[in-house]
């Protein structure tokens, strides 16, 4: 579990930078893309992300970017976490998040991997190296 100082300083992260969302199948996620590597690799650290990848296309300034998320559960657990952190419109869409999950039927969850389409991994745990 993270420290209080780690907590808050991933709140204002995602607060401004973050994407709190629901993909197929009612999976809540939690997302982060910038371009600052460093800065993604210790936000994936703290959430528990397994891995920070380097997106295809870089920005209009030829920046790379750089993507870490978290899904179902973790996610969820971590919004709880946030919730009263985070401004109103973020509360908005994590209350939405959370509401759509517990509609979704309860099954084993399986930690999913989005990386394959072919990025390039620029960061991983060391226990879910390939």
């Amino acid at each position: 579990m993270a420290d209080i100082k780690s907590i808050n300083w991933i709140a204002g992260l995602l607060e401004g930078e973050g994407c709190f969302g629901i993909r197929t199948k009612h999976n809540p996620n939690i997302q982060l893309y910038m371009i600052d590597k460093d800065i993604v690799i210790r936000a994936a650290q703290i959430l528990g992300a397994h891995k920070v990848i380097e997106a295809k296309k870089p920005t209009s300034g030829n920046y790379p970017i750089y993507r870490t998320i978290i899904y179902g559960t973790r996610a969820i657990g971590w919004m709880m976490i946030l919730y009263g952190l985070m401004g109103i419109r973020r509360q908005a869409k994590i209350r939405t998040c959370i509401e759509t999950w517990k509609l979704k039927i309860r099954r084993p969850y399986k930690e999913r991997t989005p990386y394959s389409r072919g990025a390039k991994i620029v960061w991983q745990e060391a226990h879910h190296r390939r």
